[in-house]
């Protein structure tokens, strides 16, 4: 089955920044001073959400400082937070074949009632 991809113009990243360096909510909020719930919906969102440059720059600085708690000694780059697609980009790319999930089979113990009926059966043969 295919889908159509969304179309986006820039892809906010933060998420994948976060998790590829292990950088908690907690430890990110503390930095910046907001609410720990308040970074989740700012790590979640997929396109590039509407905040200016003070902010921005405020979000690279706090998580250089935590790169550098974890002996990372990295710059953080626009480019590590947001990727811009361009509107010139091949049509067909926008359509991408759908993974399908593995089925999963959940196995149970039979019924009390099946287990006496399974022992009358034997105990009868």
């Amino acid at each position: 089955m295919f889908v159509k991809r969304p179309s986006r113009m820039i892809l906010w990243k933060l998420k994948a920044f976060m998790d590829k360096y292990r950088i908690t909510n907690r430890e990110l909020s503390s930095r910046l001073g907001k609410h720990e719930n308040s970074i989740s919906r700012l790590k979640n969102k997929a396109t590039m959400p509407k905040i200016d440059g003070g902010e921005l720059n405020n979000i690279c600085s706090a998580l250089e400082e935590c790169l550098q708690e974890l002996g990372v000694p990295k710059p953080v780059e626009i480019e590590d937070l947001v990727e811009f697609i361009s509107d010139n980009r091949d049509p067909s790319s926008d359509v991408v074949e759908e993974q399908q999930s593995p089925k999963i089979v959940e196995f149970s113990s039979p019924s009390p009632e099946k287990r006496e009926k399974k022992k009358g059966y034997e105990s009868a043969a």
